[in-house]
């Protein structure tokens, strides 16, 4: 069971708003309504098939809603006032309990051990946990530092060090040599403009009988200046081998997402095992932001961000990397409104506890605050005046007092900080 509880909640508070409307002041606007089947329907069929086949509280108020919808417009003017009373019912007592518990469910999913994800043996989880990910949730938001564009296929001739490159040629020879005491797997290419050498120095033995002469590949990674000789090189790059039935060169892979490294892990692995992850459970994904806001400022939902952010539909903007990506953006939105809102009900919370009254606003001023204005040798600015009025206000209070005293050095913190502690 998938559900995009953000989607899930945009669907019912999208349904809430023409139906508040319209029983409102004793169904002074219903007149004003048109066409409530064909925009409510489709918005509940979306929310009954994101339970494929099984069941809940949320599944039969939506099963509910759609029969009362149907035929709703051709309905005489009493069944459409039944109607529409009986639907509003539906979003009463209960919906949020229901709503919590769909997300408590998705929560228990996204915390399942990478273990269970197809392609994670023990030895790739235990690479996993070095890296500090140990669950769905963690990998499904270990994001991409960066992207490549694998859309292009270049000639060899045309390859640049320092670039991260796409060709495709043909094995022109492949064998093990080594430097000193370490050994290496080269193979060299040919597409008749130039040469190119792919070496590893991390290898199976495999790796010696996977290259035959005159095998096509689609050749991926990041081009350098050989050492050795005066073509170009790619260490370790990312292979694709052409059989003999796709003689016409294949498009690239598209927009490819690239990981930070986890030891042990090749980037193509950890893109396909990632994939799973992001297939299988992006829609659990639950964000904080509310849908009237996402609309407002035309951000995605987090599932959705989150797809964006792995399988990317276009380039980000020039200079600012993986943070240019539009599906980046919409992520940041996500955790910032989380945090800030964490914030505020802090300060809620703060605000409801007793606190101790330590100053009393209708005495004035005591005589050691008194004193301290005697002996200054200058006067309190405007600025400082108002804050330490600010701060007798909070102190004269019920609630904690919960300020921060901020400004440019020698704007006269210490002198307002002093008065509030003779207050």
């Amino acid at each position: 069971m998938d559900i995009n509880i953000q989607r899930l909640w945009a669907i019912f508070s999208t349904l809430h708003k023409p139906l508040f409307f319209a029983v409102n002041n004793n169904f002074a606007h219903l007149h004003n309504l048109k066409g409530l089947e064909p925009m409510a329907v489709p918005l509940i069929e979306e929310g009954i098939l994101m339970f494929n086949g099984s069941d809940g509280g949320i599944k039969t108020r939506l099963l509910s809603l759609r029969d009362i919808f149907r035929g709703i417009d051709a309905s005489t003017l009493v069944e459409k006032k039944r109607r529409l009373q009986e639907a509003l019912l539906l979003f009463g007592p209960g919906l949020e309990k229901d709503f919590a518990h769909s997300a408590s469910l998705n929560i228990k999913r996204l915390q399942a051990p990478l273990g269970e994800i197809k392609g994670v043996g023990p030895k790739l989880e235990e690479r996993f946990s070095k890296k500090g990910l140990k669950t769905v949730f963690d990998l499904l938001f270990y994001l991409p530092r960066r992207y490549e564009d694998r859309t292009k296929v270049v000639k060899l001739r045309e390859l640049r060090a320092g670039e991260s490159m796409q060709a495709i040629a043909t094995v022109a020879a492949a064998g093990e040599g080594g430097y000193g005491r370490r050994k290496i797997f080269e193979v060299v290419v040919d597409d008749g403009t130039a040469l190119l050498h792919l070496k590893w120095f991390h290898y199976r033995a495999a790796y010696t009988k996977r290259f035959k002469q005159g095998q096509k590949l689609l050749v991926h990674g990041l081009v350098a200046k050989s050492g050795y000789s005066r073509g170009f090189e790619i260490i370790h790059p990312d292979i694709e081998f052409i059989s003999a039935g796709e003689e016409s060169a294949p498009h690239g892979e598209g927009i490819v997402a690239v990981y930070p490294e986890i030891e042990g892990i090749h980037q193509k692995t950890l893109r396909k095992i990632i994939t799973e992850v992001v297939t299988g459970y992006a829609a659990l994904a639950t964000g904080g932001v509310p849908a009237e806001i996402l609309g407002r400022r035309k951000f995605r939902d987090l599932p959705t961000a989150l797809v964006e952010a792995h399988f990317p539909t276009s380039m980000p903007r020039d200079g600012l990397g993986a943070a240019g990506l539009p599906g980046m953006a919409d992520l940041a939105f996500d955790e910032l409104f989380l945090l800030e809102t964490a914030m505020e009900l802090k300060r809620q919370s703060m605000r409801k506890k007793p606190g101790l009254r330590s100053y009393n606003l209708t005495k004035g001023r005591n005589g050691l605050e008194e004193r301290l204005r005697e002996i200054l040798p200058f006067s309190l600015t405007k600025a400082q005046e108002s804050v330490i009025r600010e701060i007798k206000h909070d102190m004269a209070g019920k609630a904690p007092m919960n300020r921060l005293l901020e400004g440019d050095v020698g704007c006269g913190k210490t002198i307002v900080s002093l008065m509030a502690a003779l207050m």
